[in-house]
């Protein structure tokens, strides 16, 4: 039988269980705050959401209630501070690894570090433009920023203490020839979709928009394909790849294979392709075992356990605010260290820019 029959049959049986299952009630969290659609982190503590307002939403006009970027306090869904001093939107943002610092970058070409506490701006690095992502390493001080060329893509790390570039990390040419070689045989470009750093910050999992998911050496820069797919065009089905907590597994979704799926973090070979009808993002807990989708149409978060991964979801129903909708690459996922709660923002506001952060219970 065929993978993609086999696959088909999964969603017309998840279909027919799922049907008569349940929905489950839950515990929901409504965090309200203005904004038409922002990029949304949740702190490594569980304790700080942090939001940025999306340039482009608003044409790239700077809007001053729009610029600072806002921290919220998960329990009591309070403002806790607006971080104000850049000049334009952030393009992303990170926490430190003890959830002390965060860091923005910023399309003109700038690193700012905030006091994630009391929301005080600690430094500003003046850095490189064209950087599309940012990462803490464990160490608290190293930022990984990607540069999304579509024929050369790169990767920096920033010490903040210092300021400097300690390494580029990128495919290497023996010469301009080489590199045109190159270029004339990867015709359409292929952009970075998403990026991930492995736990023993060795490597780099980077999927790209066309499917093809690769694992890069940190050190040379050299790239090995992980899964390789048939399609040639940009096509952005996945926008979220993790590791399990504990290193096993790689996970991400393809949004039009309504999919997740769980491969060994080593060989790439697949454990396990869970059905996920009109998937948008998702995220894992720390039991690696639970793991929770948000659906679109109708908008559900849907709680499966990797250990029965052919069970039917329990289907947690959400009614957004009015106007709000899922759409774009912003939206959100992230467990709660409990284990017990999922943070999900960065949604669309249409309309007025009354949005909504949420803290769900899902077990």
């Amino acid at each position: 039988m065929k993978r993609s029959t086999v696959i088909l049959f999964a969603f017309m049986l998840g279909a027919i269980v799922t049907s008569a299952y349940s929905p489950a009630t839950a515990e929901i969290k409504t965090i309200p705050y203005v904004s038409n659609q922002s990029g949304v982190e949740l702190s490594p503590d569980g304790k700080t959401i942090a939001t940025h307002e999306i340039g482009v939403i608003q044409g790239d006009e700077v809007i001053p209630g729009f610029l600072p970027i806002r921290l919220f306090d998960v329990e009591t869904g309070s403002e806790r501070s607006a971080l104000v001093g850049h000049t334009d939107y952030a393009v992303d943002i990170a926490f430190s690894p003890d959830s002390k610092t965060l860091a923005s970058y910023h399309f003109p070409g700038y690193i700012y570090l905030w006091n994630a506490e009391n929301g005080t701006l600690i430094k500003e690095i003046p850095t490189t433009t064209g950087v599309t992502g940012i990462r803490f390493l464990a160490d608290g001080k190293t930022l990984v920023m990607s540069i999304n060329n579509p024929y050369n893509l790169m990767f920096l790390l920033l010490d903040t203490e210092t300021g400097y570039i300690t390494r580029v990390v990128m495919n290497r040419f023996e010469s301009r020839d080489d590199f045109m070689n190159y270029v004339d045989e990867h015709v359409p470009a292929d952009f970075m979709s998403a990026f991930t750093v492995s736990p023993d910050e060795k490597s780099l999992i980077v999927m790209m928009a066309s499917g093809n998911l690769f694992r890069w050496d940190a050190e040379t820069g050299e790239a090995a394909v992980l899964k390789a797919v048939e399609e040639t065009l940009p096509v952005f089905f996945t926008r979220k790849v993790i590791f399990s907590h504990d290193a096993s597994s790689i996970l991400y979704e393809h949004r039009d294979e309504q999919v997740i799926y769980v491969l060994d973090a080593v060989t790439g070979a697949e454990r396990a392709v869970i059905p996920a009808p009109n998937i948008y993002t998702f995220d894992l807990a720390p039991d690696n075992d639970t793991l929770v989708w948000l659906g679109n149409e109708p908008v559900a978060l849907n709680v499966v356990s990797l250990t029965q991964p052919d069970a039917p979801p329990t289907v947690i129903p959400l009614a957004f605010r009015e106007g709000v909708r899922v759409v774009g690459p912003t939206v959100t996922l992230s467990f709660l260290p409990d284990e017990k709660r999922v943070m999900l923002g960065g949604m669309a506001k249409t309309g007025d820019p009354e949005n909504a952060l949420y803290v769900v219970a899902v077990k």
